[in-house]
């Protein structure tokens, strides 16, 4: 890393380096960039380490990467006590409340969970909610402890389910050439809520929605994946 003072002469000579990159060393840079995401993917914490002792000089372990239990819990305690108000208040004047709850964490469950309207959750998060692994008990607990709320459960490739009134709705995942899953889930979730609130059915919206997150992963990127509503209805 180079830090240098702005002033109008290193502006000018920074711009002029930057335009006079050629496009030829582009794809050198995108196989290295490549790399070190599929390392990451792969190694997990350890590649991290490997890379910031390479790139910036620096050995650390992973003690010190991690963050523990009383940081999280420092970091929920910092929330705005009215947060819990809001979702309150929203719910008694008849909003739809939407939770999604990322990161998962045990100060969730104090949270006012009955007044949600939809849970969209992955298998993780449906396991720290019910104690449950299997797709479809995760749904049955969830139906019992919160009677009042719908539920999407993403499974990743083995696609989404959707619970509403006591009926179930089942999506398969589209099979494509996965690029980067970077942008799946929101890609999932931004569909789908806007299905259900231009009052799609479920089944419809569910289908928009894995349809759209298909594109997203086959897309390099996060935000720069994830389609537009014109994209979705133009491939569909």
């Amino acid at each position: 890393m180079r830090i240098i003072k702005l002033t109008e002469e290193t502006r000018k000579e920074a711009l002029e380096k930057l335009i006079g990159r050629s496009p030829a060393g582009y794809p050198e840079q995108e196989k290295a960039v490549s790399e070190i995401i599929e390392a990451v993917r792969t190694r997990g914490d350890q590649a991290v380490l490997e890379y910031e002792e390479k790139f910036d000089r620096c050995k650390m372990t992973a003690n010190q990467l991690r963050v523990t239990a009383e940081e999280i819990r420092e970091a929920y305690e910092s929330l705005d006590p009215a947060f819990v108000e809001v979702m309150r208040k929203a719910a008694e004047k008849g909003l739809a409340i939407i939770f999604n709850p990322s990161p998962v964490s045990r100060e969730m469950l104090s949270y006012p969970l009955e007044t949600v309207s939809w849970f969209l959750l992955n298998e993780i998060e449906g396991e720290a909610l019910t104690g449950e692994t299997d797709p479809g008990r995760i749904l049955d607990v969830l139906a019992k402890k919160f009677p009042n709320g719908s539920v999407v459960l993403t499974l990743g490739a083995n696609g989404a389910w959707a619970m509403d009134r006591g009926q179930r709705f089942f999506q398969p995942a589209f099979e494509v050439q996965a690029v980067d899953t970077t942008a799946a889930g929101d890609t999932f979730t931004g569909f789908f809520l806007a299905g259900i609130s231009s009052g799609m059915p479920i089944p419809d919206a569910l289908r928009r929605a894995a349809f759209a997150s298909s594109i997203a992963v086959s897309r390099k990127g996060a935000a720069d994946s994830i389609p537009t509503a014109e994209e979705v209805s133009l491939a569909e």
